[in-house]
C-alpha cells in the first residue's frame, strides 16, 4: 500500500485492524467463512452454487484473471494524477487523510466524521500545532476552520491543507484561500 509515510501507513493499518478485521483475540471458523463467502458471491452475481469440479471454461477464465492480477500493468494501477492530497477509506465513515499546502502538512484519521489521531506540522506554528492537535481530536471536520483560526497564517496554511486532504468537507473560506495564496507568494 502506498502512503505519504511510515506515521501515515501505521495509523491505516490501526483502523483496518480495529474496523475490519475480525474482533482481536478472536478466531475464524474456516469452513464458516468458506460458506459465507460462497452464499455471499452468488447472491451478488445471482447465480446458485453447484457442487464439482471447475469446468475448462471457468478454469481458462480463472487462468486469464491470474496473468492479468500478475501482470506490471495492473500492479502498477492507473497513473497518479499530482496531487498534494492523500486519502484511504477503511470503511464507510472511516478514512485516514494526509496533504501539505504551502509548507503545512496534516495527516489525520476520521472516524464518522470525527477526527481521531491527527499530526499537524507547519513551519511557523511551533508549540501552536500540539496544542491545536489537542483542541481537534474528537471535532468534527466541520471546525477545523475555527480551532486553527489563532494560529493565524499557519492556521490557514492547515486549514488550507485539511481542505484539500478531506475533498472539501473542511471548507476554506474565499477570504482565507486569498489570504493563503497571498502568502504563499
Amino acid at each position: 500500500m502506498r502512503t505519504p509515510g511510515r506515521a501515515t501507513a501505521a495509523e491505516a493499518l490501526r483502523l483496518m485492524r480495529r474496523y475490519v478485521g475480525p474482533e482481536e483475540g478472536s478466531s475464524v471458523d474456516p469452513v464458516a467463512f468458506e460458506h459465507a463467502a460462497v452464499r455471499s458471491y452468488a447472491e451478488a452475481l445471482g447465480r446458485e452454487p453447484s457442487e464439482g469440479r471447475l469446468t475448462g471454461v471457468e478454469r481458462e477464465a480463472l487462468a486469464r484473471w491470474d496473468r492479468r492480477l500478475a501482470s506490471p500493468e495492473w500492479q502498477a494501477g492507473p497513473a497518479r494524477r499530482r496531487s498534494s492530497a492523500w486519502q484511504l477509506k477503511v470503511r464507510s465513515g472511516v478514512y485516514v487523510v494526509a496533504a501539505e499546502h504551502a509548507g503545512a502538512r496534516v495527516e489525520a484519521s476520521v472516524v464518522d466524521g470525527r477526527l481521531d489521531a491527527l499530526r499537524l506540522e507547519d513551519p511557523e506554528a511551533s508549540g501552536g500545532a500540539s496544542a491545536a492537535v489537542q483542541a481537534l481530536r474528537g471535532r468534527p471536520l466541520a471546525e477545523v476552520p475555527a480551532v486553527l483560526a489563532d494560529l493565524g497564517a499557519a492556521g490557514r496554511r492547515l486549514t488550507a491543507a485539511f481542505a484539500a486532504a478531506s475533498g472539501g468537507e473542511v471548507a476554506v473560506t474565499s477570504r482565507a484561500r486569498a489570504a493563503t495564496s497571498q502568502e504563499a507568494r
